[in-house]
């Protein structure tokens, strides 16, 4: 017979007397084992936390990104394409950070362009040559979001 494990009403750390059933024996699943873990400090993740597919920051500072977990050795694609696709979530991150500093948040206007200026030298790292680009996406989007949940112009604004 197989003890439960834990306290029981008398205060032991084994209930003798009743089995374990079938549910309480059976090993978990390996979708129930499944974490990621960081390569750098091996805090491990539930794999739910990437449903979505967006990275997620260890406590190290790392990104943890599920393509690189789930794409491990041996996959069709190639290398540069899964790097391109990393270094553009980034910036869609950085960007979507402005956004929300924008609409839902009382940051001055110069700390808005403080925060686009480091997203645009970021930008600059990630894909040499193509910072005027990033302001001909990013820099009218955060210039209208400005004007309709702030009103007035980004680069009027001397608050």
């Amino acid at each position: 017979m197989t003890e439960r494990p834990g306290l029981c009403l008398n205060g032991s750390e084994t209930c003798p007397g009743r089995p374990l059933n079938e549910r309480e024996t059976a090993r978990p699943t390996k979708a129930a084992q499944m974490a990621i873990v960081c390569p750098d400090c091996s805090q491990e993740f539930d794999i739910t936390l990437f449903q979505f597919g967006k990275p997620v920051v260890c406590d190290c500072g790392r990104w943890i990104d599920p393509l690189d977990w789930w794409l491990g050795p041996g996959t069709s694609l190639e290398k540069t394409e899964l790097q391109e696709e990393k270094k553009l979530r980034e910036l869609r991150i950085l960007a979507d950070r402005i956004c929300f500093l924008i609409v839902s948040s009382d940051y001055r206007a110069a700390d808005v362009k403080i925060e686009a200026a480091n997203a645009k030298r970021r930008c600059e790292e990630l894909f040499p040559g193509k910072g005027d680009v990033f302001d001909l996406v990013y820099g009218s989007r955060f210039k209208r979001l400005w004007s309709q949940f702030r009103g007035g112009s980004l680069d009027d604004e001397q608050r």
